[in-house]
């Protein structure tokens, strides 16, 4: 079966939702024309990725939400997309899967708040993991830096995901570990990876790009390059069971020493 995928590698105006949503709503049509069956954003794209911001922190009928629900209905694609998601304390950095109908069908909050930024002075983590059903595919979510914590890939894999999608505002002086990373949790767990980035520059950091996505056997099946821009991929998940069937490596994982080992 086939996931026909739209990365959207997007240059943020910071703390301009409003300016950023027109710009938006130009990518998923033409997602949308190109036959996409989702368009994937990048962190907190909307808004820009500030981890010290709570401006625009709201509810599911925000502006962002509902003009992204509005977009899904409008163009008939599933549409990931984030927000800065009120809470009866700090605000939660949180990814929505959106269906082509406008339905909301998974929320996924960042569990691993990147603490070397300062993200934990300002936002909430997520403490559940995310695993949903779109189109035929089983979607398990992570935010950019969930990437560096590889529990929550295996736990995804248990879950039965075919996909994973990590929107991401990962800067230009730690590519090489982007890379690094997306193609280890790939290979690893023998399913697809998808991290869409961030362009451009602004006040907190500079961004590449360098979108891509990596297959069950952690080789590269598409790649954006740098700079703003949308970048098409299928990704063929019947490869995810074909990958274990043809390197089993699962049943030999050791789950009772990994937990005394842990503790």
């Amino acid at each position: 079966m086939l996931l026909n995928l739209c990365f959207s590698q997007f240059k943020s105006l910071m703390e301009e939702p409003e300016k950023n949503l027109v710009r938006a709503e130009g990518m998923i049509r033409e997602a949308s024309s190109h036959g996409s069956d989702i368009i994937i954003f990048p962190e907190q794209a909307f808004t820009g990725w500030d981890p010290l911001s709570q401006r625009y922190a709201d509810g599911e009928e925000s502006l962002i939400v509902s003009s992204l629900k509005k977009y899904a209905e409008e163009y008939s694609v599933g549409i990931l997309g984030s927000y800065r998601k009120k809470t009866d304390g700090f605000p939660e950095n949180t990814s929505l899967l959106i269906g082509d109908n406008g339905d909301i069908i998974a929320s996924y909050s960042k569990i691993h708040l990147f603490t070397p930024g300062r993200e934990g002075e300002a936002f909430r983590s997520g403490e559940s993991p995310v695993v949903a059903e779109y189109k035929g595919a089983r979607i398990g979510i992570a935010i950019c830096y969930d990437l560096r914590f590889p529990e929550l890939f295996t736990y995804y894999k248990r879950c039965g995901a075919e996909i994973v999608f990590v929107p991401a505002a990962w800067p230009c002086r730690r590519m090489k570990h982007w890379r690094t990373f997306i193609i280890s949790r790939a290979a690893e767990n023998q399913f697809f990876v998808a991290g869409v980035n961030t362009a451009g520059e602004n006040y907190v950091d500079s961004y590449c790009g360098g979108s891509f996505l990596a297959d069950p056997y952690g080789e590269v099946a598409a790649d954006s390059g740098e700079g703003e821009c949308l970048t098409f991929a299928s990704a063929d998940l019947s490869s995810v069971g074909e990958a274990g069937r043809i390197l089993p490596v699962f049943p030999d994982r050791k789950e009772e020493l990994y937990i005394k080992w842990i503790r």
